[in-house]
């Protein structure tokens, strides 16, 4: 809007820089705006059109910047609604496992260790490391806000770094899953948002 406005002002600092096509009668302030609008959206309209050479070149400037900043707003956007389903995924992914550190741990009981739960962890913690690094990335997704506690990151997060906590400190090593696949895990959630 700020582009559009500021592009519109500088079209109606001369009273000659837009013409309607055919009559070449002058233009006034909506008409204008008009072509900068249009311009800055890339539709391009052969109503209007720059009078002189200078305004012909200013107005190629203007359908540029349009086009750079659409195509920037685009690909920012894919990119942070991705991060966003990448995030509601790892949250539910956790949520799978357990929705409190007990029944996470309950779950990958076997009735001797907790070696079910080595594939999901080292699952995890690629998918922790990305959504850290998303965060960093696209600061808008701390303002998305999630339906339940099951697709909240921050609380599925806290519930596997408990049961993990759990792990290290409670169970005793030969029943624990391998230390090779809780460190990865363990650092990932070290290094989250």
């Amino acid at each position: 809007m700020l582009t559009w406005l500021g592009n519109g002002l500088i079209f109606c600092s001369d009273p000659d820089s837009v013409l309607v096509t055919g009559s070449n009668e002058k233009t006034g302030v909506v008409e204008k705006f008009y072509l900068a609008g249009y311009t800055l959206a890339t539709l391009g309209n052969g109503d209007l059109y720059p009078a002189k050479a200078f305004w012909r070149i200013f107005t190629v400037l203007v359908a540029l910047s349009g086009f750079s900043l659409l195509t920037i707003a685009i690909t920012y956007l894919i990119q942070v609604l991705t991060s966003e389903i990448e995030k509601r995924k790892l949250s539910l992914y956790i949520a799978s496992l357990g929705t409190t550190p007990q029944d996470m741990l309950m779950n990958g009981w076997d009735g001797k260790t907790f070696r079910r739960l080595e594939t999901h962890f080292a699952s995890l913690s690629p998918m922790i490391f990305s959504h850290s690094q998303h965060h960093l990335a696209y600061p808008i997704l701390h303002q998305f806000s999630s339906h339940g506690s099951l697709d909240a990151t921050a609380f599925t997060l806290s519930i596997l770094d408990e049961a993990l906590s759990i792990l290290y400190l409670s169970i005793p090593e030969e029943k624990r899953p391998d230390a090779i696949i809780l460190r990865p895990v363990r650092e990932a959630l070290t290094h989250t948002c």
